[in-house]
């Protein structure tokens, strides 16, 4: 979930917009990359590493064996606090940069997709200031949802995420890289995602051991319902698939188009 997840959750796809010309892409790439092997190597593998330091699992305020406890005992009493500064600005800074592509995102979704259908004229004069406002209400919400600790909010998390790369996954990757995909097979992707996510999360009544599973099988199985939807469903016509992709001979990494529309041009 949290690796194959990312490619398919929309702050994520949406960050490609953003893009000015070809040329930024190369030093973008060296960036990113260097950035998520310093976040990889500094804090993922490290969460997941701390199990070794402990010979049995910490036991919680309700008398139960905790997971959640390693890490902060882990920074509290094992690591210099050199290193437990790095860890934490680490984690700080992908929250950060999380919560604000989020904020942004759905902001956008609300004041400019949705209400500009609703009102289009009232949205042309006030979209930038519902969009504050929204930023503001969802960093509040945020905010008390910190303070409150629920305690299903780790199965939230797990579902809100599951749930959203579950419907965007599929359909993301196959539609770059596939000239076959149909929206046919997109739409069935997406749907199997959400009913797979929801309905396995609601049969299980959001235990925080097995939601992690329903939502990488909601975003694995699209993967599998995308193609073989697309294979056995009408192409899309040929002037949309060229305009996607701009024409074979323009983009000789994209892959060969099975299609017999394409195939007789």
């Amino acid at each position: 979930m949290t690796s194959l997840g990312t490619w398919g959750l929309p702050q994520m796809v949406q960050k490609f917009y953003a893009i000015k010309s070809q040329e930024a892409i190369r030093p973008a790439t060296i960036v990113a990359t260097f950035f998520a092997l310093i976040i990889t190597f500094g804090a993922y593998f490290t969460g997941a590493m701390t199990r070794l330091f402990f010979d049995e699992l910490p036991i919680g305020p309700a008398g139960t064996p905790t997971p959640d406890l390693l890490m902060p005992i882990l920074i509290d009493r094992v690591l210099p606090e050199l290193g437990a500064a790095f860890i934490l600005l680490l984690v700080l800074s992908a929250s950060m940069s999380t919560l604000a592509s989020l904020v942004l995102t759905s902001s956008s979704a609300i004041s400019i997709d949705l209400f500009k259908t609703v009102a289009p004229r009232a949205a042309e004069k006030h979209g930038v200031a519902i969009m504050r406002v929204m930023c503001l209400l969802f960093i509040a919400l945020s905010l008390i949802l910190a303070l409150a600790r629920p305690s299903v909010i780790l199965s939230l998390m797990a579902i809100s995420w599951g749930t959203v790369a579950g419907v965007f996954l599929a359909p993301y990757l196959f539609g770059l890289f596939w000239r076959g995909t149909t929206r046919a097979g997109a739409w069935a992707g997406s749907i199997t995602g959400l009913a797979v996510s929801l309905v396995f999360s609601l049969y299980y009544r959001l235990d925080a051991g097995i939601i992690p599973i329903v939502g990488s099988l909601a975003m694995i199985i699209p993967l599998v319902v995308v193609p073989g939807v697309s294979l056995i469903t009408k192409d899309l016509p040929v002037r949309v698939v060229e305009k996607a992709f701009g024409g074979p001979d323009q983009d000789k990494r994209a892959p060969a188009l099975k299609s017999k529309e394409v195939e007789s041009l």
